[in-house]
């Protein structure tokens, strides 16, 4: 870890450096074809993957935790 300053806020942030795969060293994003392909494929099986697939629920939990992430790092305080 590196200790930096962000210019931004002039709170202390720490950059981490770490190697990265050949695949992630490729220019074009893979993320929203990946993305697309698990679409299609959860439509043609019925429904999501049991073991990758993500259920409405499982994605709504994901989402209001991220959403309490950043209003807690915005408001400086624990928010539930």
């Amino acid at each position: 870890m590196r200790p930096g300053s962000d210019h931004t806020t002039g709170q202390r942030s720490f950059r981490f450096t770490v190697a990265l795969s050949g695949e992630a060293q490729i220019r074009r994003p893979l993320a929203p074809g990946r993305m697309m392909r698990a679409s299609v494929d959860a439509i043609l099986r019925g429904g999501p993957d049991g073991v990758y697939g993500a259920t409405f629920a499982e994605g709504y939990r994901v989402q209001a935790t991220l959403g309490a992430i950043t209003a807690s790092a915005r408001e400086k305080r624990l928010v539930e």
